[in-house]
């Protein structure tokens, strides 16, 4: 028996249930199962008409096929909704709880991301649908309570020129944060070397500043410096130490390899599909340079380049 005939035989009531060894879907009366999770259950709206719950998660490629399969012998309304993995049952509470959170995490996420205003959404539409079903009568004040509180921004969220106005507000944000604190910053900044701070960063290596060695101290530096360096998250950073060159990503190559990249680099001659060592060179721009996954600032290449400069003057 193939999988989709076992999630056609749920919804048809032709067995009651269905367990073999050999296959990784089973169900029992009105829930289903992928591995040990509950990934569907057929009950009832509000009205008594018949509806499926499926579950929004797919956590793993198996149980995202047996998710479409089911989708696609349904012959009732779906409802979908987050499920936890290991989970028997559609639990009123823990839905609720997730969507809940959910919600409360996107919306306090980078918004100006496509990725996460959908999540928003997605959770939000969710949240709403769980007034409709039996069972969830319990948990309607607090329902109710969170799609009101949080409307304004779903209304937001699904105008255009709205997301227009919020991607500015954000871009203006940021590049206020970046600039408060660069002023705070100031002094360290203008004390040391943009590669000293660099080391300082991501290699460990302490300044030569009593006024900093207390642990703490160095700590909360080292976080404002990687919010100042790389503020999106997205860069990573290289330096040398001794006879290689070390990434912010736990990565080193020698470091003779690792000059002449830089002077192709420096001269204009690197290409992408070049190597260094076993990492690929994806992508070439005027601000950074993608090599594998690493995205490496080209201040960062610049000056490492002028070190190798001096370093051979000396």
């Amino acid at each position: 028996m193939r999988n989709y005939d076992v999630a056609h035989n749920f919804y048809y009531g032709i067995m009651r249930s269905f367990s073999r060894s050999s296959m990784t879907v089973s169900y029992s009366d009105n829930k289903y199962w992928s591995y040990g999770t509950v990934i569907a259950k057929i009950t009832k709206n509000i009205e008594g008409k018949t509806v499926c719950i499926i579950s929004d998660n797919t956590f793993s490629n198996t149980t995202s096929k047996h998710i479409g399969e089911l989708l696609k012998a349904c012959p009732f309304q779906v409802i979908r909704l987050p499920q936890k993995m290991w989970q028997g049952d559609f639990n009123a509470y823990d839905v609720v709880k997730r969507c809940i959170d959910n919600i409360m995490y996107y919306a306090n996420s980078k918004l100006t991301q496509q990725a996460n205003r959908e999540n928003f959404k997605n959770n939000y539409r969710m949240l709403k649908s769980t007034l409709d079903l039996e069972g969830f009568e319990s948990e309607v004040k607090k329902i109710t309570n969170t799609l009101k509180e949080y409307q304004e921004l779903f209304n937001i969220l699904n105008d255009p020129d709205k997301i227009i106005e919020l991607k500015a507000k954000q871009r203006a944000l940021e590049k206020q944060k970046q600039e408060n604190l660069k002023k705070e910053l100031n002094t360290l900044l203008k004390k040391y070397s943009y590669m000293d701070l660099i080391r300082f960063t991501y290699a460990g290596i302490r300044l030569n500043d009593y006024s900093i060695e207390d642990y703490n101290t160095q700590k909360e530096l080292k976080s404002k410096l990687e919010k100042y360096f790389n503020p999106k998250n997205e860069l990573s950073f290289v330096w040398f130490d001794d006879d290689y060159c070390y990434t912010s990503y736990l990565i080193r190559v020698d470091r003779k390899e690792a000059e002449t990249f830089l002077k192709l680099w420096g001269k204009g001659k690197l290409k992408r599909g070049m190597k260094i060592s076993r990492y690929i060179v994806l992508d070439i721009q005027k601000d950074f340079i993608r090599i594998s996954c690493h995205k490496i600032p080209t201040k960062n290449l610049q000056a490492l380049l002028n070190e190798i400069t001096i370093s051979k003057a000396a």
